[in-house]
């Protein structure tokens, strides 16, 4: 009679082991339970449909054109450049005629940077001499420059013609003048050479710098 109790425990937890067994068999074949999202969830879950309207918002048309796109750039005139403003040159300086108390006419062509020479001092002067007949230079009379050589005079020796002489007196060294002599100034009714009795004439001087 002892026999039989643990026959039946022994029974009972073959049972318990086969019944476990299987539960563990259907578990693994069932298919797993769909999750269902509760009202709550997706209440504090941003749809999807806000995130969009955030990224590209709804775009409205209006006579054929976007109401949000940007305006049409209206093109900008070109800024035309400042005007250049060329200043004209200022105009030659026309040299002044002066006359003397003798009557001798000059224009200093150059005023020369040097001194006026003295009295008795040697100069040295190129020149160019012609008949003035009506303000206007004719034929030419004398050259030192054809002769490649100048003039060397003293001054107030009296060696050339009054007028020449006073003309070159009063240059400075360096400088160039036009001298109009009158006759009696220079060869007075003697005709001489190319030149006629009563002529005017104009010279072209230049007083070159003394040699140390």
């Amino acid at each position: 009679m002892a026999a039989r109790p643990a026959a039946i425990a022994l029974a009972m937890a073959a049972l318990a082991v086969a019944a476990g067994g299987l539960y563990l068999w259907w578990s693994l074949q069932a298919p797993p339970p769909s999750v269902s999202v509760s009202a709550s969830v997706t209440a504090d879950r941003p749809s999807a449909a806000p995130a969009r309207a955030l990224a590209e918002p709804p775009r409205r048309i209006d006579a054929g054109h976007p109401i949000d796109a940007a305006p049409p750039i209206a093109p900008v005139a070109p800024v035309a450049p400042p005007p250049v403003v060329v200043e004209a040159p200022p105009p030659p300086t026309v040299p002044v005629r002066q006359t003397t108390a003798s009557g001798l006419q000059y224009e200093d062509l150059l005023v020369g940077p040097g001194a006026r020479p003295v009295a008795g001092q040697t100069v040295k002067v190129h020149y160019t001499g012609w008949l003035w007949v009506d303000g206007m230079k004719t034929t030419q009379i004398d050259s030192t420059y054809e002769r490649d050589a100048p003039l060397e005079i003293p001054i107030g020796g009296g060696r050339i013609i009054k007028g020449l002489e006073e003309g070159i007196g009063s240059m400075n060294f360096g400088g160039s003048r036009r001298i109009i002599i009158p006759a009696a100034l220079a060869y007075g009714d003697r005709a001489t050479g190319t030149i006629p009795a009563g002529a005017t004439l104009v010279f072209d001087v230049t007083l070159l710098q003394p040699t140390p």
